[in-house]
């Protein structure tokens, strides 16, 4: 583990410090060039960068927002129709003076763990895709609502959020 602790610092400073006095390229033009010249290499940075928040890639940050469950009520007490509402904020990290204009595409998908009146539980899942527009050195956010049926012959009485996740499908 310490190995790949000591890798992943070394690997995102070289992604991330420019080195000698000359004019480089971008960050986001760097990684796309890696991408195509050590794909290998690439992956392994690409998955470093997405296991924290804020997320990186290709020039842009991105987080997600707590998730926002909201179910309905039905007429013996238990709940049914259920929306996740999770908000996704993107940033360019490309200066203005790049004028670069982008859509990121996210995948979302929500399991719900809902219990019913008699103790049993199960697992309902979900998913949607949402757009996020950002212009370079700007911000973007967008909504997405998941909606998820949980209801039973037996009322359910609790419905909470289990696992949610967005994850950056591509740029445009």
């Amino acid at each position: 583990m310490r190995a790949l602790l000591a890798f992943s610092s070394v690997a995102m400073l070289a992604v991330a410090s420019p080195c000698g006095a000359e004019e480089k390229p971008s960050v986001a033009e760097r990684f796309g060039q890696l991408a195509k010249s050590d794909p290998e290499l690439f992956q392994v940075l690409n998955a470093m960068l997405s296991a924290s928040q804020p997320e990186v890639a290709g020039g842009f940050e991105w987080e997600m927002s707590d998730a926002q469950l909201s179910c309905n009520e039905r007429y013996d007490g238990g709940f049914d129709d259920c929306t996740v509402d999770v908000e996704v904020e993107a940033q360019s990290l490309a200066g203005p003076e790049d004028r670069r204009d982008a859509t990121l595409e996210f995948d979302c998908d929500v399991t719900l763990q809902s219990k019913d009146v008699e103790g049993s539980t199960r697992s309902e899942s979900g998913s949607d895709s949402l757009e996020v527009r950002v212009s370079a050195g700007q911000r973007g956010d967008d909504t997405v609502s998941i909606q998820i049926d949980v209801s039973s012959y037996v009322p359910v009485v609790d419905v909470r959020i289990s696992d949610v996740r967005c994850d950056l499908d591509q740029i445009r």
